[in-house]
């Protein structure tokens, strides 16, 4: 059955020796030219990495301690930023609230969290984060790599175009052509 991660967990049935065969052979060939990966939300019932959580439900990779420091960081070596998918879609939210999968994603290894649509969520997922820092169920080291690794990709970042209304107007013009010829 294919599922949209959106809306459930999807499980992809690939073991170990064809993910390495195939799936993970782009990573480690482009792993110098890469600064920067997306996690997504999917189970691997066959991997031998593939955890549960505390109810037993498969973990998404995306909260997955095995797929994100032991697979991409320690075995691939992978030292880039990792980033969530939307961890407002199905997947995550009809099995986690947005501030636990937070906490999971980076307890798991992940540096930052896309949240998309809620701003609620930015706040609880901040706070929830903020609290295990206090609390000490997240170390500040642990913090403060994440925090290197947000600071090296930003300096890797070319700084924004400037504005230009004329362009806007130009582009806004052909969208709208675009629109009618497709009616």
């Amino acid at each position: 059955i294919i599922v949209d991660s959106h809306e459930e967990l999807p499980l992809v049935n690939s073991n170990r020796e064809y993910l390495s065969k195939n799936d993970l052979v782009p990573y480690q060939k482009l792993l110098s030219e890469t600064y920067c990966l997306m996690v997504a939300h999917a189970a691997f019932p066959n991997l031998d990495l593939q955890e549960t959580d505390v109810n037993g439900k498969l973990l998404p990779s995306s909260l997955s301690f095995n797929i994100v420091t032991k697979l991409l960081r320690q075995e691939i070596g992978f030292k880039g930023l990792v980033v969530t998918d939307d961890l407002e879609m199905g997947a995550i939210l009809k099995n986690y609230g947005i501030g636990q999968a937070c906490k999971m994603a980076f307890q798991a290894g992940v540096d930052m969290f896309l949240i998309c649509n809620s701003t609620e969520a930015v706040r609880e997922s901040f706070r929830t984060i903020s609290e295990a820092v206090k609390n000490g169920e997240i170390s500040e080291a642990r913090l403060d790599e994440s925090l290197q690794r947000i600071a090296e990709f930003k300096n890797l970042i070319e700084p924004p175009l400037p504005f230009d209304k004329q362009r806007l107007a130009e582009l806004s013009k052909e969208i709208e052509q675009l629109n009618a010829s497709l009616k």
